[in-house]
């Protein structure tokens, strides 16, 4: 028998069908702990990314960006395109 992992196949031994089943949850297992680890890894770069994109604004832009209606809900959720975007939307209005 066969257990798939992450499109890589690794042959399961099964001289007792509960050693295949304890081989199968074990597999999951590892799947399941790197899963999390990349989601938390993912997390601190994207928290990392909007630390960074507000550090390079000026701080007349900051500014505007702190006073927008939208500036709440984009600091809760720390959504770095919804940051870029106020950002954008304020650079056209600053061109018009």
């Amino acid at each position: 028998m066969y257990g798939n992992d992450c499109n890589k196949t690794y042959k399961i031994h099964t001289t007792r069908a509960g050693q295949e089943h304890d081989t199968q949850k074990e597999v999951w297992r590892i799947h399941a702990n790197n899963t999390i680890k990349h989601d938390e890894l993912l997390e601190t770069s994207l928290e990392s990314i909007y630390a960074i994109v507000q550090s390079i604004c000026n701080h007349v832009l900051n500014y505007q960006v702190y006073n927008s209606e939208e500036y709440v809900d984009i600091d809760n959720k720390q959504d770095t395109l919804q940051l870029l975007g106020c950002i954008k939307n304020l650079l056209l209005k600053w061109k018009l």
